[in-house]
């Protein structure tokens, strides 16, 4: 399943089936450190029984998601939108494909729900400002929070609010849906 990906998506991201080696079978997730160099690739299932028997990712041996935010290294070369708009915060690839795809070009992924110390540090490193947009189960309502906490003392933070309703990840939306949910209203003097 490509997950409504469209090619040129894709080919940004660097995605592609594995036939060979440690994630053959397989699509390649290419993660690359602020410089742009690439540090890891991880296995995405391609398909519901891969997710269920391997799991949904593989993760090379020794790679540690809490040393690097995925897509960073792309938000970094837009200098003009992280200074209007900071950067948005979500917990997976997927999210930050879609997001990407409908032209919200200032997302990363913590690839997780947890943020490190380090991946902290890279992120307010960048900007003092987010948009944090986890998945509203309650594992990521939970999640928000504790990323919440541990950026507000140094950074504008702002948090998604899903509207009512069994959507509950960034990719569910739509892009009109996306531009409603994630502009900036001014505040009414009424």
């Amino acid at each position: 399943k490509t997950k409504n990906l469209q090619s040129e998506n894709i080919k940004t991201f660097g995605l592609g089936f594995c036939s060979k080696g440690l994630l053959a079978g397989w699509v390649a997730i290419p993660i690359h450190n602020i410089d742009g160099q690439v540090v890891a690739y991880i296995g995405r299932a391609v398909n519901d029984t891969q997710a269920e028997t391997d799991g949904k990712y593989k993760v090379p041996p020794g790679f540690k998601k809490s040393l690097e935010v995925f897509n960073l290294n792309r938000v970094l070369e837009q200098k003009d939108l992280i200074d209007k708009y900071g950067i948005i915060i979500v917990e997976g690839f997927f999210g930050v494909f879609w997001l990407y795809q409908n032209g919200f070009k200032n997302v990363v992924a913590l690839m997780g729900k947890e943020l490190s110390d380090r991946q902290r540090e890279l992120l307010l490193s960048a900007t003092d400002r987010f948009t944090i947009f986890l998945d509203s189960d309650e594992p990521g309502r939970l999640a928000t929070e504790k990323l919440s906490g541990k950026l507000i003392h140094s950074a504008f933070v702002r948090i998604i609010e899903y509207p009512e309703g069994p959507r509950r990840k960034p990719a569910h939306f739509e892009k009109d849906e996306l531009k409603e949910l994630l502009s900036v209203k001014k505040p009414s003097l009424e």
